[in-house]
C-alpha cells in the first residue's frame, strides 16, 4: 500500500500511477551555473487513479478496454 501524493488515500501499489517530478537542465545552462548550487533531484510520487483523472495525468477511459464484446471469428 502506498499513499497518494495529492489526497493522502491509501492505494495498492499495482493500482497507483507513478509520477516523477523534478527538472532537467541542458548542457549550456549547466556550464553557466555553478554545479555546487544546483540539485537535480527527482521525486517519485504515487497518485491514486481518481486524482490522476481529475488532474489530467491520465485520460479517462484510455486505460480500460472497451466494454463491448468483440465479434467471434469462425
Amino acid at each position: 500500500m502506498v499513499r497518494c501524493a495529492f489526497c493522502g488515500k491509501l492505494v495498492p501499489r499495482y493500482k497507483a500511477i507513478v509520477i516523477k517530478r523534478g527538472f532537467h537542465l541542458d548542457k549550456a545552462t549547466m556550464q553557466s551555473v555553478d554545479k555546487r548550487f544546483v540539485s537535480q533531484v527527482e521525486h517519485k510520487m504515487y497518485v491514486c487513479p481518481s486524482c490522476a483523472r481529475f488532474r489530467g495525468i491520465v485520460q479517462i477511459g484510455k486505460s480500460r478496454k472497451s466494454r463491448t464484446p468483440q465479434k467471434r471469428r469462425g
